[in-house]
Parts: structure tokens; sequence; C-alpha cells
């Protein structure tokens, strides 16, 4: 099957790069919210909020209450990490299928966030961003083990999370978990988090686009992204078209030689169809010589009658007529033989016409009558060859 290819991109917030647990969560909330260690306000409720399909915050059993607020969870981690170099926590955005509904969308989410991250013991900060044709999951995730005890609620960094194969383990978990939404709502698509090379499906991946290229595009303004990830499109759209002409073609060209082949097939089963015709016909000669002997086997009984006083001549025609009769015999049950053994071989759909013209279409038969003597030495049995 044709997998359609998941967006599933992991990345860790560092504070070493500038950035700041509060104001990522702020915009991808859309939520005015106040960073206590550096005294700094936050705002995006103006510019994101109308993208904002759903926001919340899934955490372990046992999560103190004050984690489970947006801000407050945010600023206990920033005030938890002490290092200006420090790991604040994990973000990965993905998209979600447009073949499924809103509701299937969050829920979809929702029960992967739960398998692969709050069972495990991490917090998850979910927010849907609801734009038209790009749904898509923005999901912050806590690195620290949860303690009450602890100061801001958090013990040590969790090293075991650390693990490259963690990633994509998750990747993998996304897809599965994504075509096990779709097969409950019905629907035939399916998604891979596999590379296309690797499904072995010759397409040009498309680009991420992204929120700030794609404002760019928006505004009319020229953007590298857009346009570059608009020439794949229709490139993959051209390339599609190409195949299916090649296997249209392809197609005919099968279905061409196919039918060539069966005409040569006829052909050539016309051809031993005619030659065994000739055979038969090479047999119904034979029968026609066979008449021409039973008619002079007449003519030497009818001598024979004029010879009837001598009682030795009468007793030499007797054998003679014997001998004569047994080998007439003998050839008809050949001939009787060779032409059963054609029919059961090429069945009955040939008509022998006996009189030497030729053949024709269904079979009746083939028969001789050879010409009785006269006298004492008249044959016992008409000889006659009956096609089986």
């Amino acid at each position: 099957m044709d997998c359609q290819q998941t967006h599933f991109h992991m990345q860790i917030i560092k504070r070493s790069e500038g950035r700041n647990a509060v104001a990522a969560s702020s915009y991808r909330a859309a939520e005015a919210m106040f960073d206590t260690r550096t005294g700094t306000h936050f705002d995006f409720s103006k510019s994101n909020k109308e993208v904002i399909g759903f926001s919340e915050i899934m955490a372990p059993k046992g999560t103190p209450v004050v984690l489970l607020d947006r801000e407050a969870l945010w600023q206990n981690v920033e005030l938890a990490e002490k290092r200006a170099d420090a790991q604040l926590c994990r973000e990965f955005d993905a998209a979600v299928p447009m073949e499924l509904t809103k509701p299937q969308q969050i829920d979809l989410m929702k029960d992967f966030c739960q398998s692969s991250f709050v069972d495990s013991g991490m917090i998850c900060d979910i927010n849907m961003h609801d734009k038209k044709d790009n749904p898509h999951f923005h999901t912050m995730i806590t690195m620290r083990d949860i303690d009450p005890s602890a100061e801001f609620g958090f013990g040590n960094k969790n090293r075991k999370w650390n693990s490259k194969n963690l990633v994509d383990i998750w990747r993998h978990n996304f897809a599965d978990c994504i075509n096990k939404h779709l097969k409950l709502a019905g629907s035939p698509v399916r998604y891979s988090c596999e590379t296309l090379e690797a499904q072995g499906i010759d397409r040009v991946a498309q680009i991420h686009v992204g929120p700030a290229a794609e404002a760019i595009g928006e505004r009319g303004e020229p953007s590298w992204r857009v346009e570059q990830n608009s020439k794949i499109i229709d490139f993959n759209q051209a390339s599609s078209k190409l195949k299916a002409i090649k296997a249209e073609v392809a197609k005919a060209s099968t279905e061409k030689e196919e039918k060539l082949k069966n005409k040569a097939a006829h052909a050539e089963a016309l051809e031993i169809e005619t030659q065994r015709h000739r055979s038969i016909q090479k047999y119904i000669e034979l029968l026609e010589q066979l008449d021409g002997k039973l008619d002079k086997h007449s003519q030497w009984i009818e001598m024979k009658d004029s010879a009837s006083s001598f009682p030795e001549a009468e007793h030499r025609w007797k054998h003679v007529g014997s001998v004569l009769r047994e080998s007439i015999r003998t050839i008809v049950q050949s001939i009787r033989t060779a032409i059963a053994e054609y029919m059961d071989d090429y069945g009955r759909d040939l008509k022998i016409d006996a009189t030497g013209d030729g053949i024709s279409g269904g079979l009746s038969g083939v028969s001789g009558e050879p010409s009785a003597g006269a006298g004492g030495n008249e044959m016992d049995d008409d000889v006659e060859i009956n096609a089986p």
C-alpha cells in the first residue's frame, strides 16, 4: 500500500540558544504569561488565538496540583534549571490526518501523548493549531522526574529519556497511533514514518514550510520555502500523471502482445488440425481403394461360378476368397482403429466427407460397404467402418 508520510519533528528548547519555556508555551497556547525567573511578560494571545483548536495539560497521577496550571508549570521548570546552558524541555510538532474530524484528531493526539509520555512520568502541554489544510499539534514535554517534595515539584533529570532510540520509537508509535484511529474512523488511508525511499515510493518529499515562511507567503512576499514546496508539489503531480500514462501504454502493449500470441497459437493449432485432416483424407482414400478391391473380388467370385463344374477349381476359389476376406478385415480394422484414436484425441467437431471431396464441419461417420460376391463364396459379413 502507498502510505502517506507522517510529519513528526522533535526538538529540545535550550536556554543556551536564548529560548525560554514560558515564552514558548505562551506562543503555542496563545496565552499571556509571566516568567518569574526573568520578570518578563509574554503575550501571544492576540496573534495566535484564532488558530488554537485545543489546549490541555496531561500529567501522571500524583502530580502536584500547581503543575497542572500552564503558567505555573513552566515557571517552575525555569526555576528548577540553574545552568545558563540548561535544557528546559522537549517539544514535538506533529501533523494530524485531514481524513479525521477535529474531535478524532484530538483523541488521536491525547492517546499518543498518554501512551508515549504521560505513562512514563512526563507532563505534556498539548496545543492544537487548527490551520486550514494544515492541522497540527505542538506539545511541550518535561524532562525531570516529578517530585512533590522538591522545591519546584521536580527531581533529577531522567537520563533514560535522552536515548536517541526513543525518538525513533516515538515516531513509529505516532504512525501506529494514526493508523489505529484511521481504522476506527473507517478510513482506508494509512501513514508511515518511513521515508518515501524506504517505502519504495518514487516521489519527492515535500519540505516543512513553517509558520514564519507561511506568514511571509500570506503577505504576498516571496518565500523560498513556500516556492520550493509548491514546485515539489507540481513536480510530483506531473510525475504521477506521466507514470499513469506509461502504465496505460504498458498495459496496451501487453494486451496487444497477448493478442498476437493468441493469434499465433490459433494459427499453429489450425495448422495441426489441417495436418490431421489430411491424414484422415488418406484413410478415406484407402477405403476407396478397398472398395475397388472388393469389386474385383466380386468379379473373381463370378468367374468361379462359371467353373463350378470343376471341384478342384472350386476348392481353390474358396481358399482365395477366405484369404482375401481375412486380409480385407485386417485392413478395415486398422483403419477403424486409427480413426478412433484420432477422434479420441481431437474431439468430434470434424465431419469427414467419404466421397473424397474434402472435410467439413461436425462428425457423422465414415463407412464403406464392400460389394458382396455371388454363389458359395459370398462373404459371411458385410464390411462396415463406422467412426466411434
